[in-house]
């Protein structure tokens, strides 16, 4: 079921006009926000659930929360230009 709807989806892309161009970043602007919310799930996994013996501790945690806050203001930078621009028709 999942490939028929990957392959009805790229079908509609390719009819649609879009440039490869764009695709590309569409594509990277969608793992910015992928590794955003990744760094966030590991982070609470990291302080709930896991056994204490398993943990992130010290330096590690302190770089996987510099990482998080990163792409939090990357994230949210995108979709403050991806509004931006299709409101003022740029886009």
């Amino acid at each position: 079921m999942a490939a028929w709807i990957i392959c009805i989806g790229s079908a509609g892309i390719n009819w649609s006009g879009i440039e490869p161009l764009w695709l590309l970043v569409i594509a990277s602007s969608g793992r910015r926000v992928v590794m955003f919310l990744y760094s966030g799930m590991l982070i609470w996994l990291n302080r709930r659930i896991l056994p204490e013996p398993i943990k992130i501790k010290g330096a590690r945690l302190v770089v996987v929360a510099i990482t998080f806050a990163v792409f939090a203001v990357l994230s949210m930078y995108l979709v403050y230009w991806y509004v931006n621009t299709a409101l003022t028709g740029q886009l």
